[in-house]
């Protein structure tokens, strides 16, 4: 089983409450597990899961290697000298192919670096990105040559990439070559978030690697505000290999409120009509630690909250 979500929550299993006014606090920290890039064409160059093509004649000059594979090897440089770059005759285009739509932050491109009297500096200019989501939609952007570096971050209207292609819109220029030495695409991974928000105790501070203090509530847990189902989410950004999961609640005269959870695994990013599967029992403790046997591949998971009590996890890892 592939899994991708790690989180607590109350709105997967409904609870009636009767007339009773619920504040429930849910409180958690992910150790090692602050909200950071990741960069995925080397991942997946690694898993033999990305292809590249192109079209165009490859150059060929001397003895060096300018093969469109060259994209993807996570190094850049001289092109006659590291055979770490791709040079095609324009008109040329070269595409990488992510195999299905993946969320991304950034899409970061570098051409030839800079050389004296700006020699070859053409090689990397008059081209175009086209990124393709993979849900019926393309967006094409002209990319502008600064410093041999062209980004696209991701927008509202742009949060999807499965495949990337860059391509030539003038054919033949004082050099005549196309080159490009590197693509990178990033993901934010690590994702928090929560139903509600009590006070300054956002659902970051859960994966801040500090443990719960009563003197400094909200610089080390996540809190929820007044709600009858409440839920807090991590967002892996991709598969991990998960062979446990423990959940450290409150230790103080309150720690009714670290009992009562469920956690819930899945391996798609999940929403509101969400399938999930429950890896533990709700109990009294405090304390939660699920050994998942055998370990699971996991991109998501979540905590059920049950009861009408007040939810304080410290530190889930």
């Amino acid at each position: 089983m592939y899994v991708s979500f790690i989180g607590i929550s109350g709105y997967i299993r409904r609870i009636n409450m009767g007339s009773i006014r619920t504040f429930i606090i849910m409180i958690l920290m992910i150790r090692e597990a602050s909200l950071k890039e990741f960069e995925l064409v080397q991942h997946l160059r690694q898993i033999g899961a990305i292809l590249v093509t192109h079209g165009g004649d490859v150059v060929t000059y001397q003895n060096n290697n300018y093969n469109p594979i060259n994209v993807i090897d996570g190094r850049d440089g001289n092109p006659d000298e590291c055979d770490c770059c791709a040079s095609l005759i324009r008109p040329a285009w070269i595409n990488i192919n992510l195999g299905e739509p993946r969320p991304f932050s950034r899409i970061h491109l570098v051409g030839r670096p800079s050389s004296p009297n700006n020699l070859h500096s053409t090689q990397f200019s008059d081209l175009q990105i086209t990124i393709n989501t993979g849900q019926d939609g393309r967006k094409s952007l002209p990319i502008s040559n600064v410093n041999n570096m062209f980004t696209v971050n991701a927008s509202t209207s742009l949060q999807y990439v499965k495949s990337i292609n860059v391509s030539t819109t003038n054919s033949f220029q004082d050099d005549h070559v196309m080159t490009l030495c590197d693509v990178k695409i990033f993901q934010n991974v690590n994702i928090t978030s929560q139903s509600s928000t009590w006070s300054t105790c956002v659902a970051e501070n859960a994966i801040n690697g500090q443990r719960f203090n009563e003197l400094s509530l909200c610089s080390a847990c996540s809190a929820t505000d007044v709600d009858n189902t409440p839920w807090w989410e991590l967002d892996l950004g991709f598969i991990n290999l998960i062979g446990a999961i423990s959940v450290q609640g409150r230790t103080d005269t309150s720690d009714r409120q670290s009992r009562n959870l469920i956690i819930y695994i899945s391996n798609v990013t999940v929403g509101p009509d969400r399938t999930a599967e429950a890896v533990n029992n709700p109990s009294d403790n405090t304390e939660i630690i699920v050994n998942l046997n055998p370990v699971v591949l996991s991109i998501h998971s979540e905590i059920d909250v049950l009861g009408n009590v007040i939810v304080k996890i410290s530190a889930v890892q």
